[in-house]
């Protein structure tokens, strides 16, 4: 199916009657196109369009027909409903904003018995997942454009131990969303080094006129392959980290794929050793904490040393009123 077929049939569905010059306007062709492309509509492929002299223009005699071309297949409709799904779980952000208008335009295409099955799917099978961050449209579509075009940009940032934003510098590589947060990986060039940057953390962006090339070895995968999530750590560091879970932690813990490098075997009297080659702790330290009791690390000293002092802290200011 042309797209433009796929465009003159989506604009006809749309419902505000556009008769062959406003088609022809919108779609950049003569009218003498529109009309062979609405003939081609009905007498190719079955679309009941009719012409509506009262409202002067086009309309559907079956809305609910779905686009020409053919059906989507279950496993298609199944990709649709997983997608949309995903989406629900940025509701209200600006990515939201942004995808939404794609995946109208796709269920528009559906027929009346399609989207009856997608209404079906929405009452078996659902998605909850943690919120997304609530970014700006401008801040998302200035990185987006950024990105595209090679251009450096300067944003307030505050980290988490910073008492005021301060300026940054940044030649932007890759814009990710992990754990439904979005990350901007680049090169800070005030700190001389590749630095993480949390969107929800930004403010007042803008987008210099420097150009600049991204280095063709950049791989996000590479980046990170020593990292839990989004840090990590020294390039070039690897170090081995054995943490020991109980029994309840380590089947809870065993049903997840944490890191590429995990290993994980059985100990005597329950519970799970858990092994991973890492670039650096902080990201296992905050993992480690949220297991509380059931967890013990081994190895590395380092870590082992800060696990401790971090409960001592808690135990303190848990203890008896």
């Amino acid at each position: 199916m042309e797209p433009r077929l796929l465009a003159v049939h989506e604009l006809i569905r749309a419902g505000k009657f556009p008769n062959s010059t406003s088609l022809a306007l919108e779609l950049e062709v003569t009218a003498r196109t529109i009309k062979r492309d609405v003939d081609r509509l009905r007498e190719r492929h079955g679309v009941k369009v009719a012409y509506s002299r009262s409202r002067h223009g086009y309309y559907l005699e079956d809305d609910g027909q779905g686009a020409p071309g053919g059906r989507f297949t279950e496993s298609e409709l199944m990709a649709m409903f997983v997608a949309r799904q995903a989406l629900a779980a940025c509701r209200g952000s600006a990515v939201e904003r942004i995808l939404a208008e794609g995946f109208r335009r796709l269920e528009m295409r559906l027929d009346h018995e399609q989207r009856y099955l997608l209404g079906d799917l929405a009452g078996l099978v659902s998605f909850r997942e943690p919120g997304s961050d609530d970014l700006e449209l401008t801040l998302f579509q200035g990185l987006t454009e950024a990105l595209r075009e090679g251009r450096e940009v300067r944003f307030e940032y505050r980290g988490l131990s910073d008492a005021t934003p301060r300026l940054r510098v940044v030649r932007g590589y890759h814009l990710g969303c992990i754990d439904h947060k979005w990350y901007l990986f680049g090169w800070d060039r005030g700190r001389k080094a590749m630095r993480t940057f949390a969107l929800s953390r930004m403010a007042r962006l803008r987008v210099t006129r420097v150009r600049f090339r991204r280095p063709e070895r950049f791989s996000l995968g590479e980046l990170l392959k020593g990292a839990m999530a989004v840090h990590g750590g020294e390039a070039g560091r690897e170090m081995l980290v054995r943490i020991r879970l109980d029994r309840w932690a380590g089947r809870l813990a065993g049903e997840r794929r944490w890191h590429a490098t995990q290993e994980v075997e059985p100990v005597a009297g329950g519970g799970v050793e858990m092994r991973l080659r890492l670039s650096g702790l902080e990201e296992v330290f905050r993992w480690v904490m949220s297991w509380g009791e059931h967890v013990e690390v081994l190895e590395p000293a380092e870590l082992r040393e800060r696990v401790r002092v971090a409960a001592e802290a808690m135990a303190a200011r848990h203890g008896s009123a």
